[in-house]
């Protein structure tokens, strides 16, 4: 579904999102999207969060990777260090999703005897002997 302010392929006010109102956040249209999808994710999934928009954006701009955001392997993501804690300057890290799904798939999965059977993990049932 496309929403239009003005005419299909007219200009587009970068001052209005989608639904005709102000932006929330003075990050461009694209990192509001992403500053706001990244904040009700933490919030659907109950986690702690304590950045606002301007020091979130910050360690994107930091990290010199922030045009390269997306989800392929190559691309970059924000973890946190400590998954217990609250998403915070001092508890994430931007990595390339491949050293992220490598490092979760240790961190999650190690302690328990797994078996991947199409593309889900499985707890593997105990020998009797």
């Amino acid at each position: 579904m496309t929403f239009y302010k003005t005419k299909p392929g007219g200009p587009v006010d970068p001052n209005i999102n989608c639904k005709g109102k102000p932006p929330k956040y003075d990050l461009g249209r694209l990192w509001n999207l992403r500053y706001s999808r990244a904040k009700a994710q933490a919030s659907y999934r109950k986690e702690g969060w304590n950045f606002n928009s301007t020091s979130w954006y910050n360690l994107w701009i930091k990290s010199g990777v922030k045009d390269q955001v997306g989800k392929s392997a190559t691309s970059y993501c924000m973890v946190r260090k400590d998954p217990t804690d609250s998403w915070s300057i001092s508890n994430c890290i931007i990595i390339s999703r491949s050293t992220h799904s490598q490092r979760s798939g240790r961190e999650h999965f190690s302690h328990l005897s797994t078996k991947r059977i199409g593309g889900a993990y499985y707890k593997q049932k105990e020998s009797v002997r």
